[in-house]
């Protein structure tokens, strides 16, 4: 029901930044203003995209189930106020209340499923979930459209009423995660004050000329230089707050250092681009070159919308059930398919058949799906519990402040073009068509070849750069060096399933093999082995090492900050080597120094049985660790033998930031011995 209630949540959140697209002229006509008809998306778009980073430290402080009930209380409010608007003045401020709320609910959505889905199974539900995203965000004006011509525009927003009322619910009642300890002033100064205002101050300067530029001003006017210097000084003044003054940073600036979680940025960038660009212009280009409605140009957008929601939930089975599928050549594959399928579009013209528009759209919708969500598991899973949120806030951040980017790029592109294809006694009587949605068909033939023909020359151009786009992304893929999937449960799942539980066998059966990251103070340990496999530095090739460690049971400390990732220890791929119980008890705690970081560690006392080998079962007691040894990329610590007790005190945050790929060097001692375990 939890999945049901998000699912419902992204659909609502995605429908309404399109859906107001077909919706323009009626609300125009009503309200007999046309020079403020532009304001009804972008005061949706500024606020969404200035408030999408904030959420993510805002789910840490806070809690996810109450930032996210939060978020969906200001869009729906929004929403309601905009369906009884009386004037346009009132519409607009409602859509910049509707941003606030929306912009939240695609980055909560995200967290949420990370904080309840291990990430094994994560791929399959985050797929379907990106499925929806593009389903809904390319629907949106075929329904805008059919309420404008059956019923009313006003439906364009009441429409999201019902599907927030079924999310409500199913957070409400279903959805059980910690809460945050501390009261609500506690919570209030934990929040980046300065960084918040600055980021949000920095996003709008940003986006305004974007949305500008080209169109109510040129882009060498005065006001426009003013407002993108502004902008970029503004982000530059963000990454000082962030550093220098933050204590609770909304941009951590580890994140950006991390390749991985950069060359995924960047990915989302680049792909916002191409989406949004071509799900813009395709039906312009159905509308004035072959002559359809705005409602029969969105239908047909779906092939593109097949393809999307076929590739992403492929991508995100692959992920899960192969283990062998790297997010990197997901993304370098889509990229690819984004570059032909905008190649193929280019050529598009009057005279192209429907098995082209069919086959060319489908091939940009599965290169768009690749992406859609692989981006997020691969920064999920290379950053500590702590940086979950914000990573995840992030990468919404970053392909909707790219796809502004790219439809500034676009738009400019084709009105330059048009402007030189089209004669200029033409010129006038189209941009009045283009501002109201309406077709050509009450012109005359002769005047309609004219148009259509200069729309097809000034599309194409569009079209390459879209190529451009997807090569970008792609080349950002290629700095993905994350080599293969590796499983990190969820903490919260074993958490809750352990209150629920009455023994550790009981639990263990509950989880089956998906418990292998837990958080806490760990004071004892049972059971089972953990086994991570070990890679060489930058060869796919796989080493024959295994690293036998005991999993850990989370207890003691019920009252610990669950959302304190210095207490975190991820591991990877639970394998039952022996079931029976083993505890320990901390005997030794030590301070150790890995690298250019110090680690508080505790060797503790093995009691009961632990591992079979050879027949064999051994107990031993204050096994020691030994010194990490150096690869290229980073330090990883190698233990001797079978055992290690932990007691996890700020642990090891240099580690888990490079813990995308497993590096020992061939000098490790006790690699013999290690690779034995059956």
């Amino acid at each position: 029901m939890v999945f049901v209630g998000l699912t419902f949540g992204i659909f609502l959140a995605a429908l309404d930044q399109t859906i107001v697209a077909t919706t323009l002229s009626a609300i125009a006509v009503e309200f007999s203003v046309l020079d403020q008809i532009e304001w009804v998306g972008t005061a949706y778009l500024l606020t969404a995209t200035a408030s999408q980073p904030t959420y993510g430290k805002f789910a840490d402080i806070f809690g996810r189930k109450m930032t996210f009930l939060m978020a969906i209380f200001l869009f729906e409010i929004g929403s309601l106020i905009c369906g009884l608007a009386p004037n346009m003045v009132t519409l607009i401020i409602a859509r910049a209340i509707s941003g606030v709320g929306g912009g939240g609910i695609f980055g909560l959505v995200f967290i949420i499923i990370a904080d309840i889905v291990s990430l094994r199974d994560r791929g399959k539900y985050q797929g379907m979930i990106s499925g929806v995203f593009a389903f809904a965000s390319i629907v949106g004006p075929f329904l805008g459209g059919a309420f404008t011509d059956s019923i009313t525009w006003r439906w364009a927003f009441y429409i999201n009423l019902p599907f927030g009322a079924v999310t409500v619910t199913c957070v409400v009642f279903f959805l059980h995660l910690p809460h945050p300890s501390g009261s609500i002033l506690e919570k209030i100064k934990r929040i980046d004050w300065w960084g918040t205002i600055v980021l949000v101050g920095s996003t709008v300067a940003i986006l305004l000329p974007l949305g500008w530029g080209g169109s109510k001003y040129e882009w060498n006017s005065s006001l426009i230089i003013v407002l993108l210097c502004v902008g970029v000084l503004g982000f530059i003044a963000f990454a000082f707050v962030e550093r220098h003054i933050a204590v609770e940073p909304i941009a951590p600036g580890r994140l950006f250092k991390n390749i991985t979680v950069a060359a995924c940025f960047g990915v989302n960038f680049f792909q916002g681009m191409a989406f949004y660009g071509l799900i813009y212009f395709i039906p312009l280009f159905f509308k004035f070159v072959r002559g359809v409605s705005a409602t029969q140009a969105g239908l047909e957008l779906l092939p593109f919308i097949l393809g999307v929601d076929f590739a992403s939930i492929v991508a995100g089975q692959l992920v899960s059930r192969t283990n062998k599928i790297s997010y990197k050549i997901i993304c370098i594959v889509g990229g690819i398919l984004i570059m032909i399928g905008a190649g193929l579009t280019s050529i598009f013209n009057e005279y192209s058949s429907r098995a082209e528009f069919v086959g060319y759209l489908l091939i940009g919708g599965i290169g768009i799906g690749c992406i859609m969500h692989i981006t997020l598991l691969a920064s999920q899973q290379v950053v500590g519990y702590r940086d979950i949120a914000s990573v995840t806030s992030l990468l919404s951040f970053f392909r909707t402040i790219g796809a502004v980017f790219g439809l500034a790029i676009l738009a400019t592109t084709f009105d330059n073009e048009l402007n030189r294809n089209l004669p200029k006694e033409f010129q006038k009587a189209v941009g009045v068509y283009k501002v109201f949605g309406e077709d050509l068909k009450h012109m005359p033939e002769s005047d309609r070849k004219i148009i259509k023909h200069a729309f097809v020359l000034s599309l194409s151009p569009a079209f390459k750069v879209i190529i451009v786009m997807g090569a970008l992304a792609t080349i950002s893929a290629l700095y993905n060096w994350l080599r293969r999937y590796t499983y990190w449960g969820n903490p919260l799942t074993w958490v809750e399933n352990y209150r629920r539980k009455n023994t550790i066998d009981e639990c263990y059966n509950s989880l089956g093999e998906d418990m292998a990251y837990f958080y806490g103070f760990f004071i004892k340990i049972t059971g089972r082995i953990i086994e991570p496999e070990a890679h060489r530095g930058h060869s796919l090739r796989k080493l024959l090492v295994r690293m036998s460690t005991l999993c850990y049971d989370y207890s003691a400390e019920p009252h610990a900050d669950p959302t304190f990732a210095g207490k975190s220890l991820p591991w990877a791929e639970m394998g039952c080597i022996h079931k029976d119980s083993v505890k320990s008890k901390i005997c030794i705690e030590k301070t150790i120094k890995v690298g250019s970081k110090f680690v508080q560690v505790a060797f503790g006392e093995v009691i009961g049985n632990a591992v079979k080998r050879d027949g064999k079962k051994y107990n031993d007691d204050k096994e020691k660790m030994l010194k990490g040894s150096r690869s290229r990329r980073f330090e990883l610590l190698v233990y001797r033998k079978e055992f290690l007790c932990i007691r996890c005190i700020g642990l090891m945050g240099y580690l888990i930031d490079q813990f995308n790929r497993f590096t020992i060097s061939d000098t490790s001692p006790d690699l013999e011995n290690i690779s034995d375990i059956k």
